[in-house]
């Protein structure tokens, strides 16, 4: 989850694990603030299977955990919590599970990522990280039809092939009407269709590469 790098730009929590430090420290004031983050990834470490899915959900909302990783999945972005574990933000709300916020998805529809080995994928940031809170996601069977049933649920609704294609159709044409009589603009619709064309495509082979894991949207 972005906590998991063993060196480079680590987050407070990750050398709290690299660190072995006391759990005791939990009672400290100055660590109070990361008690959910401790305990999340505490349970990711060191749960067993039968019960990684109770104990995690104590600290964090697994449908929109398992959301964020299938986004990505699908989007092929590594510049979030699958790859570099960056441009995100962990939101306590009211219900007291922490929530993840993704930002930054400049990086998105980039890169063909496998859902079965992600992080054997390198990134700058560290190329020596594993997820090991989506790794365990993936091997528990449970986790993993459940996340898989999110990575169906967006490419049968928001990405499938034909929503893609309308949504570009219309977004172009709207661009079209804007842009008419100004010269600026119209040179700016020409880049805007090569990265249409760009993102569609993209999509389209993750339809390809993903479908032998998901059952039809038919």
């Amino acid at each position: 989850m972005g906590l998991n790098c063993p060196s480079g730009d680590c987050t407070k929590i990750s050398k709290y694990l690299v660190n072995k430090a006391d759990p005791a420290d939990l009672e400290n004031p100055q660590v109070a603030d990361d008690k959910p983050l401790i305990g999340l990834v505490s349970a990711f470490h060191s749960a067993s299977d039968t019960a990684l899915q109770a104990e995690v959900g104590k600290f964090v909302d697994w449908d929109n955990l398992l959301g964020v990783y299938a986004t990505e999945l699908v989007a092929g972005d590594m510049d979030g919590l699958l790859g570099a574990g960056t441009n995100l933000h962990l939101q306590d709300p009211s219900s007291g599970l922490l929530h993840v916020v993704r930002g930054g998805a400049d990086a998105a529809f980039a890169t063909a990522i496998d859902p079965s080995k992600p992080s054997n994928q390198a990134v700058s940031q560290c190329s020596a990280r594993v997820d090991a809170a989506y790794a365990r996601i993936w091997a528990h069977p449970a986790l993993r039809k459940a996340l898989l049933a999110k990575v169906r649920a967006l490419l049968c609704g928001a990405f499938a092939k034909d929503a893609i294609a309308d949504y570009f159709a219309k977004y172009r044409s709207a661009m079209e009407a804007e842009s008419a009589g100004d010269p600026k603009l119209a040179a700016g619709l020409t880049g805007a269709a090569a990265t249409f064309t760009q993102i569609t495509e993209f999509v389209y082979a993750r339809h390809t590469a993903l479908a032998p894991l998901l059952e039809s949207c038919q």
